[in-house]
């Protein structure tokens, strides 16, 4: 399984919640579960957290990783509360903000926010069992890592993570943010479209281009074979 956090120490609990599947990463142990049918308020999530003794030692910082289709990157500063909730309303007309709360999560050095949806029940649940846990969007570290990279690179390159059920990408050059998507996949030969059709479309070389892959090593294997500066990583 891929770690689940990002700059995981010895003393540090990272955990995924998406609807398709519930994973965590810790000092000793890491598990992931994939489900058949859609999770979509984090019930299971929620219920195999209680279960697992691994989560509840004592760790010293706790990130809690939110895995969903709903978010959107603006200019930081740009919108207050208010004016976020109209966005994403607007981006996402079926979006229950009586079911959901807006979060903001800052990209450090690149004026960019991005903005997500956190299920109120889940969010009840982590404040009341994790009360100093960090809550973070999956795409968040990608694209982080993407713009950092790059820019000190001085290249274009293209980031990536497999979930259970999604690949989130990012393709950023020489620190600029150039695209971020996330990608429902059922399969190996899902991601391997995606990243090839994203290669087409944007015209990057696959010999010439680097993938940064966090994902199973079966994937990184597959992609590979097609991608010739493909590199595993943990996001």
């Amino acid at each position: 399984m891929q770690e689940t956090g990002n700059n995981i120490n010895t003393q540090s609990l990272s955990i995924r919640f998406s609807a398709g599947g519930f994973s965590f990463f810790s000092n000793e142990s890491s598990k992931e579960f994939k489900f058949s049918h859609s999770d979509d308020g984090f019930a299971r999530c929620r219920a195999i957290c209680l279960c697992e003794a691994e989560i509840w030692k004592d760790y010293k910082s706790v990130t809690a990783e939110i895995d969903d289709e709903v978010s959107s990157l603006f200019p930081s500063g740009l919108f207050g509360n208010e004016d976020c909730e109209r966005i994403m309303r607007f981006n996402y007309p079926s979006l229950d903000l009586n079911r959901f709360y807006i979060s903001q999560q800052y990209i450090e050095g690149f004026d960019i926010t991005n903005i997500f949806a956190v299920n109120k029940e889940l969010e009840a649940f982590l404040k009341e069992y994790f009360p100093y846990a960090t809550i973070t969007h999956t795409s968040s570290a990608i694209i982080e890592n993407a713009l950092k990279s790059s820019r000190k690179e001085g290249i274009t390159e293209v980031w990536a993570k497999e979930t259970t059920a999604a690949l989130y990408v990012a393709v950023a050059e020489n620190g600029s943010l150039i695209l971020s998507n996330r990608y429902s996949v059922s399969n190996k030969n899902d991601i391997l479209y995606y990243i090839g059709a994203l290669y087409a479309n944007l015209k990057l070389s696959q010999q010439s281009t680097p993938l940064f892959i966090c994902g199973e090593d079966s994937t990184v294997k597959l992609l590979r074979e097609r991608v010739a500066k493909c590199q595993s990583v943990s996001i």
